[in-house]
């Protein structure tokens, strides 16, 4: 089973691309009322926005409470 299913950030043309994917690359974003840590990236599925962690660091790999992940299962 493919659990990377966020894709990569880096190409933002890229198909398979997850749309709820957001990457915070200056400060001041938010989403909602919900203030966004620069450099860190974001899953926004379910209306919720969750902390996927840091670029540098982030994988592509889907956590385990994804809701496209679930849906593969």
């Amino acid at each position: 089973m493919d659990t990377h299913l966020c894709g990569n950030y880096y190409n933002k043309n890229a198909d398979g691309r997850c749309p709820d994917l957001v990457y915070a690359d200056k400060d001041g974003l938010t989403h909602g009322r919900k203030p966004l840590k620069k450099y860190s990236v974001y899953c926004t599925a379910e209306g919720r926005c969750r902390c996927l962690g840091n670029i540098a660091s982030f994988t592509g790999n889907s956590p385990t409470w994804c809701p496209k992940r679930k849906e593969t299962l």
